[in-house]
């Protein structure tokens, strides 16, 4: 006859966290995950192992007992000086409790129930890791990496980035062969806890710098490295994809490529920022992956994908292991995909699913000193209202006018002047007829300007001349100075802040670094420019995605014919 076995509800998860969190204050939040895995590990070795005891018997006997049961079960010195903090924090009352509640489930569940308790109090975590640029990984990024690996059965798996073991408890369900390397002992206690209650061979799980052990070749891995984190460990002499010469992100993702054998498949979350061309350095590192890896796809992620860590904006870089070459080689037919619509919100601080992600993609050709991002391709065409937009524009230009005209006390007829002027124009453009449109290069039609000097907004002299800046507000114009960059007809255009923003200008202005002024080689519209500069670059570039002077004189835009 079958024993049915009884449901688990996961409700006896968040009532023993509300308790552990309510009672246990004298425990920081760093060791409250490490508390829990102590229990389940105690319990995972001896199920009945609270029946010796009472709730009189002193709390530190007990954390002496359950130390002992769990280096005489693991024989791991370093996962047992992580509970060392359990002898002198503890009320007894309360040690007794937590481990008589989970004792209980046990009996009514089965041992199956510690993983589950183990993977809820693993997404409690609140430890300060993120100040070292190191995040966990949300499990639906985890999900999408392990399926894009494909991996089989017999496959080796590699994560030298384990953190809490997370990708490769996910691996496991496709493989058992798998290796991990974690430098940080609480991170490397919790993934070995993690294995042990998955049934998992944790003898291949390493406490130790990745950059300090020489790997086997394998056949799949898959790492999100710590963000911004420079690492000097590199007791490892082999240097085949020169990761040595790099740091931080990148040298982890070089070293990942190493560690793979011919063919071997990599998946990799890393800042974006590190995929444009807006610095010669990242032109560097991209051309030296391009002579060891064919790229498959780079997926661009959420910005909010580690909230609630403010991290910067992320893609996973999917990738082939190929021979390796003296000089880069082009990535063809890679998908290009913008995954930023990925279903998920904000509620309540917590980053949940509401619907189905909507996703957008490309196919393109890769080459070291082209932007690996996701583009959006702009153009103007039949559908968008080029009378409104260029309405929009005059009226942002007369704004600016005007307040220039106030604070240089020029008379008020010259006011008058503008606000006739204004009116004609915009009748004017309800009047325009266009059919066509033809494309042009940014370069073929402006020159860059060389400003006299740039200015720093908080070493200026108040004045009358607007300092235009990388803000969308006022028509850029962030103060007004005593000096000038410029006199005359241009463009300015955002390269950081709200980068992509453009305003046009007549007479004397003053810029910041961020900002890039052009004119006219010829006689032209410039509010028709402009208009159309403001709608298709800020959708295009952002903070991560920098506007260079090389992109922007480089961008093909479609202008109406009138």
């Amino acid at each position: 006859m079958e024993i049915k076995k009884n449901k688990f509800d996961e409700k006896e998860i968040h009532k023993f966290n509300q308790y552990l969190y309510n009672n246990c204050n004298n425990i920081s939040n760093k060791q409250k995950t490490l508390f829990v895995a102590s229990i389940l590990l105690t319990l995972n070795i001896e199920p009945d192992f609270i029946k010796d005891y009472d709730i009189k018997k002193p709390g530190f006997i007990i954390a002496d007992k359950m130390i002992e049961l769990i280096q005489k079960g693991y024989k791991d010195e370093t996962l047992t000086n992580s509970f060392s903090f359990l002898k002198n924090n503890l009320k007894n009352k309360y040690l007794y409790d937590l481990i008589n509640k989970i004792s209980i489930d046990i009996k009514k569940y089965s041992k199956d129930i510690l993983n589950k308790f183990y993977s809820e109090f693993c997404v409690w975590d609140k430890n300060n890791d993120a100040e070292n640029g190191v995040v966990l990984t949300p499990h639906d990024i985890i999900e999408l990496m392990i399926k894009e690996l494909d991996i089989k059965k017999d496959d080796i798996v590699l994560d030298f980035c384990t953190g809490t073991g997370s990708f490769l408890l996910e691996a496991s369900k496709y493989t058992k062969n798998l290796i991990g390397c974690e430098y940080n002992e609480e991170r490397f206690t919790l993934s070995k806890c993690n294995f042990i209650l998955n049934n998992l061979d944790y003898n291949n799980l390493y406490y130790n710098s990745c950059f300090n052990y020489k790997f086997p070749k394998v056949d799949k891995s898959i790492i999100n490295p710590p963000f911004s984190c420079d690492v000097s460990d590199e007791e490892n002499d082999e240097n085949i994809t020169n990761w040595k010469n790099y740091n931080k992100e990148q040298k982890f993702l070089l070293y990942q490529i190493q560690c793979l054998k011919e063919n071997g498949l990599g998946a990799c979350i890393i800042p974006r920022s590190n995929f444009n061309n807006s610095l010669e350095n990242t032109n560097k590192f991209k051309k030296e992956l391009l002579k060891h890896i064919e790229i498959l796809k780079i997926i661009n992620c959420n910005n909010k994908v580690f909230y609630p860590v403010a991290g910067p904006e992320c893609s996973i870089i999917i990738y082939k292991r190929i021979k390796d070459l003296n000089e880069p080689k082009l990535s063809k037919n890679v998908k290009i995909i913008d995954y930023s619509n990925d279903g998920f919100d904000i509620n309540k601080k917590l980053r949940i699913k509401i619907k189905e992600p909507e996703i957008k993609e490309q196919i393109r050709d890769l080459d070291y000193n082209d932007d690996w991002n996701y583009i959006n391709y702009i153009n103007i065409n039949n559908d968008i209202n080029i009378k409104l937009l260029l309405q929009q524009q005059l009226l942002k230009t007369f704004n600016n006018q005007f307040t220039y005209n106030i604070l240089n006390n020029i008379n008020i007829n010259n006011t008058i002047n503008i606000i006739d002027t204004l009116k004609n124009d915009l009748l004017k453009i309800d009047n325009l007829q266009f059919n066509n449109f033809k494309q042009i290069k940014i370069k073929d039609i402006f020159i860059k300007i060389k400003p006299l000097k740039t200015f720093q907004i908080k070493k200026t002299i108040e004045g009358n001349i607007p300092l235009i800046s990388s803000s969308s507000l006022n028509n850029g114009v962030s103060k007004y100075i005593n000096d000038f960059s410029y006199n005359g007809e241009c463009i300015s255009i955002a390269r950081n802040g709200s980068v992509g923003v453009s305003f046009y200008h007549n007479g004397k202005i003053g810029i910041t670094s961020d900002v890039i002024l052009l004119k006219s080689k010829q006689n032209i519209n410039y509010n028709l420019y402009v208009s159309i500069l403001n709608y298709i670059l800020p959708k295009k570039y952002s903070y991560s995605n920098k506007l260079t002077e090389t992109k922007l004189m480089n961008e093909i835009i479609n202008i109406p014919i009138f």
